[in-house]
């Protein structure tokens, strides 16, 4: 009866997992949008149909979350454009998969509990942190977890390496550098992890971990030869990044600390939750573990993920990091106790339910109630918006438009791509346009002179409450007073005059 017991408490729980998930990808895709994400979407829309990413469609973002939504961006309109949101149903899906075959797990009982813990955990944060979203700090998360699954914690407790998992896990390094720059550190010491730990075939994990990362490179060289600028990458991702927008926001140790004190606030309850399965698992693990360095190393480099300190949807990354380092504890800990770890999952499951219940969800500053009460907007944009009809009436579906500073949505809801190279226009990128680097000049101003797009939407309101657009595009009121009229129907559009005056004649005409 024992034995009957412990083969099916993992399966029902694996099944129960995947049915919580299930519910909580649902959700997720008809969940309200976010700006972030939104440019993805839209840049995925935009290099599909003939865009180069970082020339023509341009992004403080790494290339990863483009390769991944360019693929579902073939075949999906702006109508569609949430259901690129399973790119991060994909890379869940991918990492549990990644469980299933880890080294760690001998039975089949533990890899089930693995695979359970995992989706099932993931489920109570995947609206509530932003999860859900087609953006890197989900992709780092589940890219972290392969690595960590296939490779580096079986080589620091001294488990026999595999070679396609070994391959997977390099390949997932050099994806982890292309998904935020901000990431590289941690790529770089969770590779050091495998190189330190003196297991009987480290040479053969160094070398078939190459071999992925070199795979991986190679992709990554194909698809940006064919649909990128691999110079505007550098100079837009790196030298942006770290020498403009930088200084606008927070990051460091004292933000990183400042994260890692557990609080259980509404809005730090669910980052607090990741934060204490970080806590849980490295002591267990610093025990269990044959090589102290790699596995130091492996802990840094989740710690590093989190330098910014976020303790919202920013902390994607750490918190699927924590989750799968506590996954990967418990279940190897206690593989020889089936039936306590089967009864210590949901256990853990209704401490996250609780948080859950309890919680913001980030970055929508809802309540659980208020999500529940919004309702589910599944798969479609409503195009019927007023600001999107005024659009599509000054302009044909293939010409571009503009919005300031920053409204993606507004390209997605009217099904227009922005004007080239300003699908956003914000105070770092000004500080830029002022010195540009190697010849990739970005001045918004210079660019209306000569190529003014048919219609602006300007979103009057300041960028982090702080600046209005008027403080750093210095030609706006200029170009809006002369050369565009507002309309009356909605404040925030611009026509450009002859493209309104061409409107009038036509209505004109048609009541005459």
């Amino acid at each position: 009866m024992e034995k009957t017991s412990k083969n099916l408490f993992p399966i029902f729980l694996l099944f129960v997992s995947f049915v919580l998930f299930a519910v909580s990808a649902v959700k997720g895709i008809g969940s309200p949008s976010f700006g972030d994400e939104s440019g993805h979407m839209l840049g995925a829309f935009a290099v599909a149909r003939g865009d180069i990413l970082y020339q023509d469609y341009i992004d403080a973002h790494g290339p990863f979350i483009y390769m991944l939504t360019w693929v579902p961006a073939l075949f999906v309109g702006f109508h569609y454009a949430y259901l690129l949101r399973c790119v991060s149903i994909f890379i869940v899906l991918i990492t549990t998969l990644s469980l299933y075959y880890s080294p760690l797990f001998k039975t089949q009982n533990s890899r089930f509990l693995g695979m359970a813990f995992w989706l099932g955990s993931l489920s109570f944060f995947w609206v509530t942190q932003g999860l859900n979203m087609a953006s890197y700090w989900t992709l780092g998360g589940g890219l972290i977890a392969i690595i960590l699954s296939s490779s580096v914690l079986p080589a620091i407790l001294n488990e026999p390496s595999n070679q396609k998992l070994c391959f997977m896990g390099g390949a997932s390094l050099l994806f982890l550098c292309l998904t935020a720059y901000s990431f590289t550190p941690a790529a770089i010491l969770l590779f050091a992890a495998l190189c330190f730990a003196p297991t009987a075939d480290r040479k053969k994990t160094i070398i078939y971990t190459l071999y992925g990362v070199l795979s991986a490179g190679g992709v990554f060289l194909i698809w940006m030869l064919s649909c990128g600028d691999i110079e505007g990458y550098i100079i837009y991702h790196f030298i942006l990044n770290q020498f403009y927008y930088a200084h606008y926001i927070s990051f460091g140790l004292s933000p990183l600390f400042q994260s890692l004190i557990p609080s259980f606030t509404p809005q730090s309850v669910m980052n607090s939750l990741g934060t204490l399965s970080f806590y849980v698992a490295v002591p267990f693990l610093f025990i269990k573990s044959r090589f102290k360095i790699p596995f130091v190393l492996t802990a840094v480099a989740l710690l590093i993920t989190q330098i910014r300190g976020g303790t919202e949807f920013q902390d994607g990354t750490f918190l699927m990091g924590s989750l799968i380092l506590l996954t990967l504890t418990t279940v190897y800990v206690m593989k020889d106790k089936v039936l306590f770890t089967s009864i210590l999952i949901p256990a853990l499951w209704a401490v996250f339910y609780a948080g859950q219940h309890h919680a913001i969800f980030s970055p929508y500053g809802m309540s659980e109630k208020d999500m529940n009460n919004r309702g589910l907007h599944l798969f479609r944009e409503n195009s019927s918006i007023g600001f999107s009809q005024i659009i599509q009436v000054y302009t044909n579906k293939n010409e571009r438009i503009l919005v300031i500073p920053y409204n993606p949505d507004v390209y997605i809801y009217s099904g227009r791509l922005s004007m080239k190279k300003y699908h956003e226009y914000l105070p770092w990128e000004a500080d830029y346009a002022k010195h540009p680097w190697g010849g990739y000049e970005r001045d918004i101003c210079q660019d209306l002179l000569h190529k003014p797009p048919p219609v602006i939407y300007f979103d009057h309101y300041k960028v982090w409450g702080q600046w209005s657009a008027y403080d750093f595009i210095p030609c706006l009121n200029m170009q809006l007073t002369e050369n565009y009229q507002q309309s009356t129907e909605n404040l925030s559009l611009y026509i450009r005059k002859d493209r309104f005056l061409e409107h009038q004649t036509i209505q004109d005409k048609k009541g005459l």
